[in-house]
């Protein structure tokens, strides 16, 4: 199953680059992606040239995965890419010229958190690069994990939704929270904690997508009070400013 999902996570890196307008230059370049899953985004970049890439996340499975992959299928890598299981602090400040981060944000709970320790990582003149969605208030926000109908859990009461799951569960939860598997931060939470960072906006796009309804989502979010609903990604750079 994790190679399956790591032949997709290949596939979606191209429309991840895509989505902000093209592949940076990553020659000669230290990298650090943060929630890097199976690893597949740290081989691309460490192909298009970074001198150091750097793939975290806190699932020790997905770890393994990719460093099984890094021996296995990129041995010509080993110098230059590595993968570790936890949080930023182990790495000094003012370290990285990239710090990517696809497809983890809206699982983040402490997101302003870990932003600023994102920003102490990099260098003078770095930049994040993240997207991600879907957003919880977005009609699949829990990545349909409820599979209930579209915004059910926006408009269904707590209580029923932990019902639901609890249904097919022998470890009982008592909040949403419980599930880890998004943060229920808003939109407009979100859109805080990013152009609150301390840190330039070179670019914030929402609702990058190829899909036919992203466009019909472009013009609803424009209603002022259907914004939150029709919201369903983000994608944003972030520089850190010179020294």
């Amino acid at each position: 199953m994790d190679s399956q999902w790591f032949a997709l996570d290949e596939l979606a890196n191209q429309a991840f680059w895509e989505n902000f307008g093209g592949t940076p230059s990553f020659q000669g370049a230290s990298v650090l992606d943060v929630g890097c899953a199976r690893g597949s985004l740290c081989f691309q970049m460490a192909l298009l040239g970074a001198a150091r890439t750097i793939g975290a996340d806190i699932n020790p499975v997905f770890i393994e995965f990719a460093r099984a992959t890094l021996r296995e299928r990129y041995p010509r890598l080993l110098d230059c890419v590595s993968f570790d299981v936890g949080d930023l602090s182990r790495y000094a400040d003012n370290t990285f010229d990239y710090i990517i981060s696809k497809d983890t944000f809206e699982h983040i709970v402490n997101l302003g958190e870990m932003v600023a320790e994102m920003k102490r990582c990099l260098k003078p003149g770095g930049r994040i690069y993240t997207g991600y969605g879907p957003l919880y208030n977005a009609p699949n926000g829990p990545h349909g994990f409820f599979g209930v109908l579209p915004w059910g859990h926006v408009f269904l009461p707590e209580r029923l939704l932990v019902a639901l799951v609890n249904r097919k569960r022998s470890d009982k939860i008592t909040c949403l929270r419980d599930l880890g598997v998004v943060n229920q931060m808003s939109f407009a939470e979100h859109r805080a904690v990013l152009w609150g960072a301390g840190l330039k906006v070179k670019y914030f796009e929402v609702n990058r997508s190829r899909h036919a309804l992203s466009r019909a989502f472009v013009f609803l979010r424009r209603i002022p009070f259907l914004e939150e609903y029709f919201t369903h990604n983000i994608y944003c750079i972030l520089e850190k400013e010179s020294a």
